[in-house]
């Protein structure tokens, strides 16, 4: 083994730790893994016939829109919040958004 050879993988290794670390990798994975399961445990009602839905009963593309409804719509965003201030040492504050706030 050469030395190029032990420096080019050593330069590499730190590349991609430092993009990892720049790009926030692992927190984005966790936040979007997070999401994902709000998503994945919503129920809905569907017809016909009457019946209690869930993510892996999604089998047509009217059942993804009354997924992506029910859970996307209704459970992920239902509960927003848009923090608002929180510069120049004042305090922040959290205030509702969507339709019940």
């Amino acid at each position: 083994v050469s030395v190029e050879s032990i420096c080019m993988i050593v330069f590499m290794s730190l590349f991609i730790t430092l993009v990892t670390y720049i790009t926030r990798g692992d927190q984005l994975f966790f936040l979007g893994r997070a999401e994902m399961d709000v998503a994945r445990e919503s129920t809905w009602i569907a017809q016909p016939p009457l019946r209690q839905m869930v993510f892996e009963d999604i089998a047509s593309p009217q059942d993804i829109a009354q997924w992506a409804d029910t859970a996307i719509v209704h459970g992920v965003y239902a509960r927003s919040e848009c923090v608002i201030g929180g510069g120049n040492g004042t305090a922040a504050r959290r205030e509702p958004v969507g339709p019940d706030g």
